[in-house]
Order: C-alpha cells, then sequence, then structure tokens
C-alpha cells in the first residue's frame, strides 16, 4: 500500500472520509469507475454530482458538488438514486504530458453547446469573463431554482437534467454569481464560513460530547443529555440533500463517537451553509 493512494472521498453531504483507492475493478472496491475518478486523484478539480432519476421526496434536491472522488451513495443510497459525477475538467493520462513535462487539462464541456451561450451572452470563451468555472455556477444555480425543480419535476424524476440556455447575459452572469455561492459554502470553502459568522451557539457547560439518541426542539438540537447546539432553524435541520437531511445524518452516523473541538466547528460550519443555500436559493428565482 502506497501512501498517495490513501485519498479522501466524498461520502455523503458534508462528510469526507478517506479510502484506499488504485482504481482497479473488483479489488478494494469492486467498482471504483477509475476512468472518470482518476480525473481527481492528486488532481484540482470540481465535480457535479447527480442522480439520473428520484424518487426519495416529492422534489427534486439531488445534486451537490464535490472536489474529490465520492461515493455511490453520496447524494442518495437508493439503489435507483446512484449518484454519478460530471469532472469539470479532465487530465490526459502521464504518457500524455507535454514538452515542459506538465499536465494540459481539459474543459470536460461540450464545444457546440459552449459557442452557442458565447453567443448569447456576447463573451469569448476562455475568457476572464466565461470560463468552465463559471459555466458550472450557471449550472448549479440552475439546479437550484425551486421554480426549474417544479417545472421540470416529471422530467427529472426519469432523467438526468437538461439545463436551459440563458435568455442573456444578465441573466447568465447574475445566476452564475449565485452558483459561485452556492458551490463555495457547499465545499465550506465560502470566505464567511468560520467561526465569527456562526449561527447556532454551544451548551459548553459539562456538555457529554458522545452521540447518543438526538434531539431536536426550539431550534436546538441534543446528540445527549447535556450536550446541544443552539441556533439550528427548523428548515435547515429538516432540509433534505439528496435522500439525505446532512444536518440530521452527519450526526446519526457519528452515534457512539465523541465529537471533538474540530467535529464541532465542522457541524456548525455545515449548519451555516445549509442555511445560507436557503437564502439564496430564493435569490436564484427573482
Amino acid at each position: 500500500m502506497e501512501t498517495h493512494q490513501i485519498v479522501p472521498i466524498a461520502y455523503r453531504p458534508f462528510d469526507t472520509r478517506y479510502t484506499f483507492f488504485t482504481g482497479n475493478s473488483k479489488g478494494f472496491h469492486c467498482m471504483p469507475r477509475g476512468n472518470v475518478m482518476k480525473h481527481f486523484v492528486g488532481k484540482i478539480n470540481l465535480g457535479l454530482c447527480l442522480t439520473k432519476q428520484f424518487k426519495s421526496g416529492s422534489t427534486y434536491q439531488h445534486c451537490l458538488i464535490s472536489e474529490t472522488i465520492m461515493e455511490s451513495g453520496y447524494v442518495s443510497n437508493k439503489t435507483s438514486e446512484i449518484t454519478s459525477i460530471f469532472p469539470l475538467y479532465v487530465y490526459p493520462d502521464n504518457q500524455s504530458l507535454n514538452f515542459s513535462g506538465s499536465l494540459q487539462r481539459q474543459p470536460n464541456i461540450n464545444e457546440t453547446i459552449v459557442k452557442k451561450i458565447a453567443k448569447i451572452i456576447k463573451k469569448d470563451w476562455g475568457s476572464d469573463d466565461f470560463t468552465p468555472e463559471n459555466l458550472l455556477d450557471y449550472i448549479y444555480a440552475v439546479l437550484h431554482s425551486p421554480n426549474y425543480r417544479t417545472k421540470y419535476a416529471e422530467m427529472l424524476k426519469t432523467n438526468f437534467p437538461r439545463i436551459p440556455y440563458p435568455e442573456n447575459a444578465s441573466e447568465f452572469f447574475r445566476l452564475a454569481d449565485l452558483g459561485k455561492e452556492l458551490r463555495l459554502w457547499h465545499t465550506l470553502k465560502h470566505d464567511d464560513c468560520d467561526m465569527a459568522n456562526f449561527i447556532t451557539e454551544f451548551n459548553a457547560e459539562n456538555p457529554d460530547m458522545t452521540v447518543d439518541k438526538l434531539k431536536y426542539e426550539n431550534e436546538t438540537v441534543f446528540w445527549s443529555k447535556t450536550g446541544s447546539l443552539k441556533g439550528v432553524p427548523q428548515t435547515v435541520w429538516e432540509m433534505y440533500i439528496g435522500g439525505y437531511q446532512p444536518a440530521q445524518k452527519w450526526l446519526k452516523d457519528r452515534k457512539g463517537q465523541t465529537l471533538t473541538v474540530a467535529d464541532l466547528e465542522h457541524y456548525q460550519k455545515m449548519i451555516l451553509a445549509l442555511s445560507k443555500t436557503l437564502e439564496i436559493m430564493q435569490q436564484i428565482d427573482k
């Protein structure tokens, strides 16, 4: 076993674990999808994580972002809602290094579609104003639009999402800006994702940090009789991403474990990010 084969994996929403990854089938992972995941291992990338259909819940919420390889149940663990990841960039194999010895990644984007959007927004593809990242951000915002989710609910139940072209440059860049905000919150890399902006308050008087039975009342989450976190909005506590309620799922998956200071900080960042997600989603349709 080589240390470089121990890599982070997006296991569940806001829950990154580590795994032994070779990319070889029928090994440590039965079907690791090495042909796709190789574009994430040891590389800088973004992946749009989607399900081809959804059956859990009455509304579509089955999309998320990842910077690493992901587990097939990342967005939902239902068999019919297996998660697929679409890398923003594809990297060449090692034998395809250029003369300087560097890897030249390429946007994993349909050129015909890019040209049509470039014509609509009157910007050149590859310029500072029209990049793979802000095209991804535009898509990410559309997927989080409540109106889009309602309008195309039946289609989303049976196939991958289809994204409408922007009507004009103003719409494209407005949505791309909101999509970037969502992406940064969902990767917990937003500039405001820190302790100074937490909306929650930790009960620090002799708390039992071992996760036991969860209880939620009066915007307070209890994971033990004396361990609790105040200020968790009910909308956040009940919020779904795919087949999960992240604010609940993250704690349930740690039953019997003792939460550390780092765990508590991460959980509070999650709560903040989920709260901001709900706010941004309302802005998308304005």
